[in-house]
């Protein structure tokens, strides 16, 4: 008997269970590959990692490409074989020695240059089509198996488009900033505020706006913004005071539109260190 009695409590012992009874529990299937992370060779962790003896790819550099533009790419790959040499192309396919094909689908459907360089390492050149954000490129043989490496693309239109937008308003800035005199005005590391009865240290941390302002911190960490104009200034301390000054050499002097516990016209001062 199987079933056994001990003070009123039943108890199955585990050698009592058959191999039939095991059988009917479901199988778990394990996954050869987990989805990749982000790295730097692999920003968009878009990589098929590999787990024991499945072939798959653990780097590729770089993994964003755009359209038009050659790129020479080099593929790490793990539990695959390779064999030094240079490919030999077959239509869309490309043949390397030990049994390897390398094919390039939808926009890179074209590799060029297609060499092993190591067990571990291939290198090939692709100049993508426009008219897709990705493609692939499938590595197979016999012995290995198959993995597969997906690339973004960039379209190239849009990217001149994007870095034209850019410089304009880069040189729109720059023109601005001689304009208004910004890059030869005094800002100073620290400014030592005279702001009612109240004295503050003003302490510099940086441009903003595309050169066109300063960033400082008062001494209890509120944010200042400095926007400078042939000599004038406009400030803005935290979210509730706004002043408004000229500089002559190291001193700032004017008055204030808005803050808290003052009115409107009184006076405020600086000495710029």
């Amino acid at each position: 008997m199987c079933n056994l009695r001990r003070l009123g409590v039943l108890v199955l012992s585990l050698s009592c269970v058959s191999s039939a009874a095991f059988a009917q529990f479901p199988k778990i299937k394990i996954p050869k590959g987990i989805p990749g992370k982000p790295t730097p060779s692999d920003p968009t962790g878009q990589v098929q990692r590999a787990r024991a003896s499945t072939p798959g790819v653990v780097s590729m550099t770089p993994s964003e490409l755009t359209s038009g533009k050659s790129s020479e790419i080099t593929l790490t790959v793990s539990n695959f074989t390779l064999q030094d040499g240079i490919g030999t192309a077959n239509g869309d396919k490309v043949a390397l020695p030990g049994g390897v094909v390398i094919q390039g689908y939808g926009v890179c459907r074209n590799l060029t240059n297609v060499s092993a360089t190591a067990p571990d390492k291939i290198k090939f050149t692709i100049n993508p089509a426009s008219g897709s954000t990705s493609c692939n490129v499938g590595l197979h043989s016999d012995n290995s198996g198959y993995l597969d490496a997906r690339f973004n693309i960039i379209d190239a239109e849009a990217a001149r488009q994007k870095e034209a937008a850019e410089k304009q308003q880069r040189d729109m800035m720059e023109q601005q900033r001689k304009a208004y005199g910004v890059d030869k005005a005094n800002f100073g590391k620290l400014w030592a505020v005279k702001l009612g009865n109240k004295s503050d240290t003003w302490t510099y941390v940086g441009e903003e706006s595309n050169g066109m302002a300063r960033s400082y911190k008062t001494s209890a960490g509120d944010k200042v913004q400095v926007i400078y104009y042939n000599g004038n200034v406009q400030i803005q301390v935290a979210n509730n005071c706004i002043l408004q000054g000229q500089i002559e050499g190291n001193e700032v002097s004017g008055m204030v539109m808005q803050c808290p516990e003052m009115q409107m016209g009184d006076r405020w001062s600086a000495t710029i260190k």
